[in-house]
């Protein structure tokens, strides 16, 4: 793709990201040459410096402004690849899938961590559902006190008729009606 980093290649770079809803595939060591860039720019704007001329003082603001927009530009470019890389890691957080080929080392760390925490995260709902499950299906063991005639459940389900000294499960809903009417006790 590029092997030496321009303003234009940096641009470009960003133009692509932003026009396509994919993650697009980086040079291997993208970061590296436009930290080169940079720091070559840097030296450039350094050496104009020391210059007197007015060709050179328009010099000195050209690469003063490529610099300042090159890190505008590497801002917006880094903002835009998180974003689709939380994407990503939301997405394989739910389909368990690799999307890591087309991220840079840096960006692979960024990528792997958010797929962790989302993927625990919504281990332990899934684990609380579970558990608040087998909660809900747990049935109370319950001893009559009185006579109760036959009632149906919120599982639909047909109970009784029950007599004193009778013991029966019972789901926890209708187990604490007839606790607090003392209808029955805990076994």
């Amino acid at each position: 793709m590029v092997n030496v980093m321009t303003y234009e290649a940096l641009y470009d770079t960003l133009r692509r990201e932003k026009t396509r809803n994919e993650l697009q595939k980086l040079p291997d060591n993208f970061f590296g040459d436009v930290a080169k860039y940079l720091i070559e720019k840097k030296s450039i704007l350094e050496s104009q410096d020391k210059k007197d001329s007015v060709f050179a003082s328009k010099e000195v603001e050209k690469t003063k402004m490529q610099i300042k927009n090159s890190k505008l530009i590497l801002n917006e470019l880094i903002e835009k690849r998180e974003f689709k890389i939380m994407q990503l890691a939301l997405s394989a957080s739910k389909t368990n899938q690799d999307y890591s080929e087309m991220l840079s080392e840096c960006e692979n760390d960024l990528y792997n961590n958010i797929r962790d925490v989302v993927t625990s995260f919504r281990s332990k709902i899934n684990d609380g559902l579970n558990n608040s499950k087998k909660i809900e299906n747990k049935m109370i063991k319950l001893k009559f006190l009185e006579n109760v005639p036959e009632f149906i459940g919120e599982n639909m389900q047909k109970y009784g008729p029950f007599e004193p000294g009778n013991e029966a499960e019972i789901p926890p809903i209708v187990a604490n009606i007839l606790l607090e009417k003392k209808n029955a006790t805990f076994v």
